[in-house]
């Protein structure tokens, strides 16, 4: 490949993100599939089996679940022939996200611990966190909150050893969810505070207006209602700024109750 082509190559790729993220289906789909024509014409087949799976991807991100599937069983099958185990473990990672999705959550798990298996043998622990996390969703979606809080331990210890930010806070906040669920508000109120410390320290404002509505939950729980009109009065001036129109509303609301409005 000449310096031409590869610059060719990365334009289309940041091209397709761009699509991507501004839900241009069309325009993805269609650079995919030039790159999908241009992967079988030089027998690159692994690159072919990642077009593959972005193009399931999509396909999924529009609620074609056939469509999606059939990509996905395309890739995998070339991993297959090519003996590419992580991709093989990515791709069976994505037909877990499709079955979760249809909630199909037994048809999920099969799937997740088949691509956890193969990621622990090639020491892939960045897929393996992810797929722990999956695993945790699933277990949740079962009402299994012992199951998916173990699933979630094992991946934040992963996370951590990798320095992944953001992942860390959404597994701490989700541990301090599933705490207060079963209630444990001590442990709930120590994963939040965590979680909010970090995502305060990193900007990441989703996440601290989940914590500081865990925390006013927490607080209300306590019967302390002035903490806990504190904690969402922050989430609120948050939320209005990232402009979440539906957690504001859950806010707003809760807190027209605690002020007796």
């Amino acid at each position: 490949m000449d310096r031409h082509e590869v610059l060719w190559f990365n334009a289309m790729g940041m091209r397709q993100m761009v699509a991507y993220y501004h839900r241009d289906f069309s325009s993805f789909e269609m650079m995919l599939h030039r790159l999908e024509v241009r992967y079988k014409a030089t027998g690159n087949q692994k690159n072919l089996a990642l077009i593959l799976n972005q193009l399931g991807i999509s396909a999924q991100a529009q609620r074609n679940f056939d469509k999606a599937e059939d990509y996905y069983q395309r890739s995998l099958s070339i991993n297959n022939s090519v003996g590419d185990e992580h991709g093989i473990a990515m791709t069976l990672g994505q037909l877990g996200n499709l079955s979760t999705i249809q909630e199909n959550f037994d048809e999920a798990e099969t799937y997740y611990q088949e691509a956890l298996h193969i990621f622990r043998r090639v020491k892939a622990e960045e897929g393996e966190a992810m797929t722990l996390h999956h695993l945790s969703i699933v277990a949740r979606n079962r009402d299994n909150l012992d199951e998916a809080e173990s699933y979630y331990k094992q991946g934040l210890l992963i996370f951590e050893r990798l320095n992944a930010t953001r992942p860390v806070v959404a597994t701490l906040h989700a541990l301090g969810n599933i705490a207060y669920l079963q209630e444990r508000l001590s442990d709930s109120e120590k994963y939040c505070r965590r979680s909010l410390e970090i995502s305060q320290r990193t900007g990441n404002e989703h996440v601290m207006a989940m914590n500081l509505h865990q925390l006013g939950l927490i607080a209300v729980e306590y019967g302390n209602i002035d903490e806990a009109v504190k904690w969402y009065e922050q989430a609120e001036r948050i939320l209005s700024r990232i402009n979440d129109p539906h957690r504001l509303e859950i806010i707003r609301d809760s807190l027209k109750i605690l002020l007796g409005q």
